[in-house]
């Protein structure tokens, strides 16, 4: 069972060579996911950073609420689950308030550096002018 110790691998073995913390070996980590994925590690940052100011949750709610909305005012059969144009409304529900949560963060910019520094525009993750594009970008879509 000498070969089944995981400290003689040679990975490890640099690691105690070089005295690097374990901080290292979680950058280590992502530098090996990275490659795996062929995505940098910023990009991932920055594509959730878009996904939190679009408040998903919320817009799932909307999502629900709207084709629910949708099924009773028909007030038909079961057919009614895959009448595409209440997916498309219910999908646009979704995107117009993704849209909206948006536009809130990059008008709430001077408030949120106070009281919400941790959300995408004040914390830096994501520049003013980006979030209102992304908005746009997303009412277009919506629309």
């Amino acid at each position: 069972m000498e070969g089944c110790d995981p400290s003689n691998l040679p990975i490890f073995q640099s690691i105690r060579r070089s005295k690097t913390s374990i901080s290292s070996l979680n950058l280590l980590n992502a530098e090996i996911y990275h490659n795996r994925l062929g995505v940098k590690i910023s990009e991932m940052k920055t594509l959730f950073a878009y996904l939190e100011l679009t408040r998903p949750l919320n817009g799932i709610i909307a999502f629900i609420s709207a084709w629910l909305g949708g099924m009773f005012a028909s007030q038909d059969t079961i057919e009614n689950l895959v009448d595409i144009r209440l997916w498309l409304v219910s999908i646009a529900a979704f995107i117009m308030l993704s849209a909206g949560n948006a536009i809130n963060d990059y008008c709430d910019y001077n408030i949120d550096q106070i009281n919400r520094p941790r959300r995408p525009i004040p914390s830096g993750r994501i520049r003013r002018i980006d979030a209102l594009i992304f908005a746009v970008i997303l009412v277009a879509i919506g629309i």
